[in-house]
This record gives C-alpha cells, sequence and structure tokens, in this order.
C-alpha cells in the first residue's frame, strides 16, 4: 500500500511529469522483451509474450544476476525446472517464474516483477526416468516425429517438451524402439526401449514406390522395399523376418501385393495384413521369364497367348496384355508389344499332333489337276502350305498326302465340291483329313483358238498338237473324247468322267493338200540326197569309133502321206496326186567348162500326176522323171595312131 501511496501521490503531483516517464519504461520494457525473442533459439521459439501473464516490473532480470547453469535434473517438467531455478538462485526464492520454453537441456523464463527473459541448462540425469511410459501404445508411421509425439502423448509431463534435436530413435523390431541422447553422456544413464504397436505396413515401409526393375521376383522386391526404407532396416531377411507377394497370380507389371511373415507367421495389424508396393517395368523379357511353354495343343495366337499368361500370369495383368503381338513358327514365337513395351521375347513350345499345325483343312478351289499322281501330290502340298503358312518351313517330302478321293457330279457341273485326301507329316503324330472343290473348266474357254486356219495333216494327233500349239499344252488328252476329223473340223468334248473339264467346242481348219517342204525322199542311187532333194551323178564316156555312153539311170524313191488317208481323201472327191519336180544340172566336168547360160538351158520342169483311184492298197506307184535335155559338151581330138577316151562328169 506505501507504494501505492507513492504512485497515487505521484500522479495527483504532476501528471505529465510521470506520463513521459512511464511511457518510456514500457517502451524501454517492449523493447527488451522482443531483443530476447529475436535472440532465441530457433528450438525454443514457443514463447509467451503476453506481458500481463508474466507480471513484468521495471527492473531488468539480469540485474538478478542468476546462475544459468543448473547441472542435473531428473525431468524437464515445469515444476522440476522452476524448483531447481530457485535452488540454484536462491534470490528466486520468493518470486513467481514463468516458463517460456523448454528443451531437455534448457529453459527460457521471466521472473516476476522484472522485465525481460533468462535462460538456464541443465541436464537430464535418466531418460528412463524422464520417459516413464514407455509404451507408446499404435503408432501410425515409424518416423521420428511420430514417435516423439506419442511419446509426448503418452508422458504428459514432457508435452511441452522439444525433444528433437536431444535424442535419436531406432526401430529395432516391430514392436521396440530404442532411444538415446544425441550426444554422449557418461553422467547419464543411457537408452531405454520404448514398446509400440504398428498399426498398418504403411506405416512401416514409408516409401512404396520401388522404382525401374527388370526383376518382378519376390527377392528383389523384399530387398528393393528395404532400400528404400531405411527406416524399416530393423527387418532382417537372413533372420526372422520374411517378404511374401501376396496372390502371386494377381502380381501385374506395374505393381504387387506384399505381406511381412515373422518366424512364418504372418504379420497381421489394424489396418490389414498387406501393402500393395509400385514400380516400373518397361521390357518384356523381364515379365515373360518363363519361356518355355511345353506341348500344345494347337499352334496359334490365341493357344501360345494363353500359355504365356499361365507360365507368366505377372504378364497376363498387363493392362494392354490384349495388344500383344506373336510371330510364330512351328517351335517358337516373338513375342512383343510395341508402344507399351521395349524388345521381343522368344518363347519355345512342342506340338505332337498334326491336328495341332494344321489348322486350315479345306484348300479352296483348285483348277487342272493333273493325272500324275505325284505331280498331283506337289500340288496339294504347295496349297496346303499356301493356307497354314507355319507349314512353309517343313520340306515337301515331310508332308504326305494320300487317298484322293473326288466326290459325285454330273457332266454339267462347273464343280465338285468336297474332294477330300489324308495328309501326315513326319514328325508329328496321327493324320488329318483335308478337302478342296475342284473348279472345272468349260473347254470353251479353256481353248481359246478355235480356228487353226490352213495346214497339212496327216493323223489326228497333228490335229491335237496343232490344237495345243496354238493354245498351250495345258490340259489332259485323256480327259477329252475327239471327234473323227473332217477335212474343215474336229469336235473337242469333255469326258462324263473328267474331273477338269465339261462341256465340247468345235475346232476348225483347213487342210492344205500341198506338201512343200519335209519330204521324204529316200534310197539314193546314183547320187546323194538330203530328203529335200537328189544329186545325180551321170558318167558321159567317149570311145573311138562309137558313140556317147551314159551310165545307169539315177533313182530314189518318194513318199507323200494323204491327210487322213487315201479312203477319206477319195471321199472327200479328191482325184489326183500330182508331184511337182524339177531337173536341173548343177555342173559338168570335161576339158572345156560348160557355161552358166548352156546350163540354165537344160533345166526343166514337170508334173507327175497319178489317179487316187489306180493306187494300190498300199498306195505305192514307180514314176519316170525321164531323160534330162542334151548339152553339147567339148572334149580333146583325136590323135592319128589311135583312140583318145575323156571322161566328163555330169552332176544333175
Amino acid at each position: 500500500m506505501k507504494k501505492l501511496i507513492i504512485i497515487l501521490g505521484s500522479i495527483t503531483l504532476g501528471t505529465t511529469a510521470v506520463a513521459v516517464p512511464a511511457v518510456f519504461v514500457m517502451r524501454g520494457f517492449s523493447n527488451s522483451l522482443n531483443k530476447k525473442v529475436d535472440h532465441a533459439n530457433p528450438q525454443d521459439s514457443d514463447i509467451d509474450t503476453n506481458v500481463s501473464s508474466s507480471n513484468q516490473g521495471f527492473l531488468d532480470v539480469t540485474t538478478l544476476d542468476i546462475t544459468s547453469i543448473l547441472g542435473a535434473i531428473e525431468s524437464p517438467s515445469e515444476e522440476n525446472v522452476i524448483a531447481k531455478l530457485k535452488e540454484v538462485n536462491p534470490q528466486l526464492k520468493d518470486l513467481n517464474i514463468y516458463i517460456k520454453g523448454l528443451t531437455l537441456s534448457k529453459v527460457r523464463f521471466t521472473v516476476e516483477k522484472y522485465t525481460g527473459t533468462a535462460e538456464a541448462a541443465y541436464k537430464i540425469t535418466s531418460l528412463d526416468s524422464l520417459i516413464a511410459n514407455k509404451d507408446l501404445g499404435k503408432v501410425a508411421k515409424i518416423t521420428d516425429e511420430a514417435i516423439i509425439n506419442k511419446i509426448k502423448e503418452k508422458n504428459k509431463i514432457i508435452s511441452n517438451t522439444d525433444l528433437s534435436s536431444e535424442i535419436k530413435l531406432q526401430v529395432i523390431s516391430l514392436n521396440q524402439i530404442e532411444m538415446d541422447w544425441v550426444d554422449a553422456r557418461p553422467d547419464s544413464n543411457s537408452k531405454i526401449t520404448l514398446t509400440y504397436e504398428p498399426m498398418s505396413l504403411e506405416g512401416i515401409f514409408l516409401n512404396t514406390n520401388l522404382g525401374d526393375t527388370s526383376d518382378l521376383s519376390s527377392e528383389w522386391i523384399s530387398k528393393t522395399l528395404l532400400h528404400v526404407n531405411p527406416q524399416a532396416s530393423f527387418i532382417d531377411l537372413t533372420k526372422d523376418y520374411q517378404i511374401k507377394i501376396y496372390d502371386e497370380g494377381n502380381q501385374s507389371p506395374e505393381n504387387a501385393k506384399i505381406q511381412l511373415f515373422y518366424q512364418d507367421n504372418l504379420v497381421s495389424l489394424d489396418a490389414g495384413n498387406f501393402l500393395t508396393v509400385t514400380y516400373n517395368v518397361k521390357d518384356i523379357t523381364s515379365i515373360i521369364t518363363n519361356t518355355d511353354l511345353g506341348v500344345l495343343e494347337k499352334l496359334d495366337r490365341e493357344t501360345i497367348l494363353a500359355a504365356i499368361i499361365v507360365k507368366n500370369p505377372i504378364y497376363g495383368n498387363l493392362r494392354n496384355y490384349r495388344n500383344t503381338q506373336i510371330d510364330f513358327t512351328l517351335g517358337s514365337a516373338k513375342v512383343s508389344n510395341p508402344g507399351v513395351l521395349t524388345d521381343t521375347a522368344t518363347v519355345t513350345y512342342q506340338i505332337r499332333d498334326i491336328s495341332g499345325i494344321v489348322s486350315k483343312t479345306h484348300l479352296g478351289e483348285l483348277e487342272l489337276l493333273p493325272a500324275d499322281t505325284a505331280t498331283l501330290n506337289l500340288m496339294l502340298i504347295k496349297k496346303i502350305k499356301e493356307v497354314n503358312p507355319v507349314l512353309r518351313e517343313l520340306v515337301d517330302f515331310n508332308i504326305k498326302p494320300e487317298a484322293v478321293a473326288y466326290n459325285s457330279f454330273v457332266p454339267a457341273d462347273a464343280y465338285v465340291r468336297n474332294n477330300k485326301f489324308d495328309i501326315s507329316i513326319v514328325g508329328y503324330q496321327g493324320k488329318i483329313t483335308m478337302s478342296f472343290d475342284v473348279k472345272r473348266k468349260n473347254i470353251s474357254e479353256l481353248l481359246r483358238t478355235t480356228d487353226l486356219r490352213t495346214f497339212y495333216w496327216t493323223t489326228k494327233d497333228d490335229i491335237l498338237k496343232r490344237i495345243k500349239n496354238e493354245n498351250g499344252a495345258g490340259f489332259n488328252d485323256e480327259e477329252i473324247d475327239y471327234s473323227e476329223p473332217s477335212y474343215t473340223n474336229i469336235v473337242l468334248t469333255a469326258k462324263n468322267s473328267s474331273i477338269n473339264y465339261y462341256g465340247s467346242v468345235t475346232i476348225t481348219f483347213n487342210t492344205n493338200f500341198k506338201k512343200t517342204t519335209d519330204h521324204n525322199m529316200t534310197n539314193f542311187k546314183g547320187g546323194t540326197g538330203d530328203g529335200e532333194q537328189f544329186n545325180a551323178m551321170q558318167t558321159i564316156e567317149w570311145a573311138v569309133m562309137s558313140q556317147n555312153k551314159t551310165a545307169t539311170n539315177s533313182s530314189f524313191d518318194f513318199s507323200y502321206v494323204i491327210p487322213n488317208g487315201l479312203n477319206n481323201a477319195i471321199l472327200a472327191g479328191k482325184k489326183n496326186i500330182v508331184l511337182s519336180y524339177q531337173l536341173r544340172p548343177n555342173s559338168i566336168s570335161t576339158f572345156q567348162s560348160v557355161s552358166a547360160t548352156e546350163l540354165e538351158k537344160a533345166k526343166q520342169v514337170g508334173d507327175l500326176q497319178t489317179p487316187l483311184s489306180l493306187l494300190n492298197g498300199a498306195g505305192i506307184e514307180n514314176k519316170d522323171l525321164g531323160t534330162a535335155k542334151s548339152i553339147w559338151v567339148p572334149f580333146e581330138s583325136r590323135n592319128w595312131w589311135g583312140s583318145c577316151g575323156k571322161m566328163v562328169m555330169v552332176e544333175m
């Protein structure tokens, strides 16, 4: 009351005089407080700056000469710290102390009736006594922050204490946490063990993204998951812990669910007993690792893809697995998924039964089937490979067609449907029945050139040869009936049994009876010949007192085949056979050469005409071409005492 009377008296005596110092003192107090706050340790920023709650006065707290080293303290509760301050600083015994910041090693405070803040340091003697409640209960995450919050929650005495800079934490098992000082404290009881209960695997494995990988095995996932989660280093895969993939059939190229086991027992937590981890796979060979697909029933894309998924279930969980491209052969396949995965995987398999590699058994339409079995088989094999491309890698010899059977048909049918045969393939079990349709050719379409024009022929075979030359040789004579030819036409009709043809066509032509080439000249006498001409060799002899003598006559045989035979020619109104010939001397060997003019004058031409009716049954008649014209030939003169002969050679 005395101070109060003085202050009131002061106000009464000089309001103005007192007011200015009062403002000055208040500003000084505020500046002093702010200065203390500005220089505060960042760890101690939780400071109460409410002046009224601190009961501040006009004297600076430094005037109290406070000892700031408090020594050891059992626990940093406000009560313990204030008691320790007053114990070490008796001058504070009767003053109220207000705690503004508290850590495990220092305190910031204000003192009643004094301006500003003060700091003091101490050391905790025992973590064991500091953390009275060591059972933290359920912890959402095993991070330092979450654990410290739980420690404060369970130990209210330090709920306002900053622990992060003073202690270090190490999770050592699924239910234990080791706590120790950051700095070594020989005079303090070190390390205590806290117990806890994790709520979920997400709380243990904080990082679930495993990054890029080419290995999706459980071993890789386990090791990588621990690598990216150092806080879970207590999980020792070489001892009691195992990390296993949950439901491997649902593991995908993007993620997998894992479970944690301890001593072969599943670790079951409140929020579930599995965790989804993610990763990034780029290469298809990282997913398709089991490349031996075993024995397949058939060879097609769907069967191969299904077998790949059975052997590599992860690939079946790829979102775009239906985009898979498969290029397969009889024993292996290249597998890719462009735009989704890189590279190409090669898978192998075995097909045992022929039905597994022959997917298409109908060959479609065939035309102009050869009569020869070997040639027909080659045609069938070629068509089999065409409709079943995978068989192209087989040699033809290993594909064995047999027992071709044609379906029934009538002569006018353009098609013979559903013809069948069996095939077997070397190296594969069983046989399989194939089918095909025959598209028959109308002979009028097959033989587009029906006018053979004019030509010399003797038999039906000559006409057939001409037909083939004009239309190509690609038809089978045995499937066609030929009418008896006239001198102007022949009719071709498909046999009723023909598998390749139907219909009929008339071939027209003119018969040329005049044969100008390819004469059949034989049996040369008194000369030489080549089939087209005969060179007679004549010798002219001169003898004294006698006439010129000529050698024996030259001769040859000449034959002419009448088109379609003698009788048919007579029936067609033919009367005679006319043989046109020419006789011409080529050269004369004598004493003096004979001029070309003289030789030309000696040339003669003529016709030998024989009535057909006079020919005997064999068609043979002898004819004499006559005697050549006379030619004057120079020779040597005779001498007086006797004869002198000279031989002259005449080549006709």
